[in-house]
This record gives C-alpha cells, sequence and structure tokens, in this order.
C-alpha cells in the first residue's frame, strides 16, 4: 500500500512537471525522505529567507497547487497559491522549522524511494540513474538545486513540511 501511493505521488509529479530532470527527481525523493532540516541554518535565517523569496517570487501558474505530497510524510507547500488563498506565512515558517526540527531523516529512506522510482518510470535511462545516485551516496546525499529548466519553466516557491504539519496551516 505504502509503495503503491509513493507511485501515485511520483506520477503526479511527472504529470505535473514534464520537464523534470533528474536532479529535480532526486531533490523531490531528498525532500520526501530527509525532510526540511538541511535547509535550516537558523531560525533567523530560514524567516530572512521566505521574506526574501516571498518580496521576489512572482507570478505562477494559475493551476498551481497549494500542496504536493512528496512522501506518505512530507509535503511541499507552495507560497504562491498559500499566500492568494489567505495563508499565515507565520504559521508556516513555524510548521517548516517544526519539520526542521522534529523530522527523524534517513539515508535508508531515501535509498528505498530511488529504488522505488527506477523500478517503474521510463523518464530517465536506469544506468544515468545509477550513476547520479551513486556519485550523491559517494558525496553523503547532499541536498541539490532544482535544474535550470525546472526553475526556469516552473519558478518554485514552496517550504518543505510534515504532512501532520498542514493542520496548523488554515488554507490547507
Amino acid at each position: 500500500m505504502e509503495r503503491d501511493c509513493f507511485i501515485e505521488i511520483i506520477h503526479c509529479h511527472f504529470a505535473e512537471y514534464p520537464h523534470m530532470q533528474l536532479q529535480d527527481l532526486y531533490k523531490l525523493v531528498y525532500q520526501g525522505a530527509m525532510g526540511s532540516g538541511h535547509a535550516i541554518d537558523s531560525i533567523a535565517a530560514a524567516e530572512k529567507r521566505l521574506s526574501n523569496e516571498l518580496n521576489t517570487m512572482g507570478r505562477g501558474c494559475a493551476d498551481e497547487k497549494v500542496v504536493e505530497r512528496l512522501s506518505l510524510e512530507i509535503a511541499r507547500v507552495n507560497l504562491r497559491p498559500f499566500v492568494a488563498y489567505g495563508g499565515d506565512t507565520g504559521a508556516l515558517l513555524q510548521s517548516f522549522i517544526r519539520t526542521g526540527s522534529e523530522y527523524c531523516p534517513g539515508t535508508v529512506q531515501l535509498l528505498r524511494a530511488w529504488s522505488t522510482v527506477t523500478g517503474f518510470q521510463n523518464m530517465f535511462d536506469l544506468s544515468e540513474m545509477n550513476s547520479f545516485i551513486s556519485m550523491q551516496e559517494a558525496a553523503g546525499f547532499p541536498a541539490v538545486h532544482h535544474s535550470s529548466i525546472y526553475r526556469k519553466l516552473y519558478r518554485p516557491a514552496y517550504r518543505v513540511v510534515c504532512i501532520k504539519e498542514l493542520k496548523c496551516l488554515d488554507c490547507v
């Protein structure tokens, strides 16, 4: 059941972002397994980055979803529709920070999710995927940025939070 739900999540992302590159897929899997802790140096820095992003994010796609699941436990909250629907960015920041401090990430989950993705998708070459994950593993599974293609086409602006945190955000 868990594997089937994860496969559905990945299919939705492939449909929503058809120009996703391999590093974008890794970022999705990484965030779903590792949460948001890597993006929080300090509360003040996280608050400043959110403020800067809110001030520079511009307009997005008309059909941008407020919430996109990344795994059974983790989701992205897209800033543009969140703000448009009256979301409290202070509450979102607190949910993001709680996720970063409370969610227990694991490379085992990351590797399991990557293995699942390699087993069903046909967007990327399997040998390229295996080579990519081997390089990430050798580097200690670092967080990566979205590809330039993804950034240009989809203009991502979001925060990663635990699904259980969504109840704290009134508009989702």
